[in-house]
């Protein structure tokens, strides 16, 4: 979290200085300043943040078609065990995954980041 509010301190340094910004935004009143800044640098960063590091549900949610991911998978019936490998799912909705070991279930997929 400090990484975050330390570049949004940096990025409200910059866009203050930038005599575009400050300004009164489509008429409706809104100025710009450093501490409005700063919170939407930071709300947007934690926002993609924990998009970019969600687990989703195989059988729910889909990357795109040949789109190499981080998949969990387990052998356990229980899902106590996890390995991780990377994957892509074809259009027809087949995973391919380099070394997936036998009796392994794909149980989330995240994006690499």
């Amino acid at each position: 979290m400090k990484r975050i509010e330390k570049k949004a301190v940096e990025y409200a340094d910059v866009a203050v200085d930038d005599p575009t910004m400050g300004t009164e935004l489509e008429g409706i009143g809104f100025f710009f300043n450093r501490e409005n800044l700063q919170d939407a640098f930071e709300a947007g960063a934690e926002w993609m943040r924990a998009e970019l590091c969600r687990w989703h549900n195989p059988n729910k949610e889909f990357p795109n078609p040949r789109q190499k991911v981080l998949v969990m998978a387990t052998h356990d019936p229980y899902g106590n065990s996890r390995d991780y490998f990377v994957a892509s799912r074809q259009k027809d909705g087949v995973w391919i995954v380099e070394a997936l070991p036998k009796n392994y279930e794909i149980i989330a997929w995240r994006e690499i980041l």
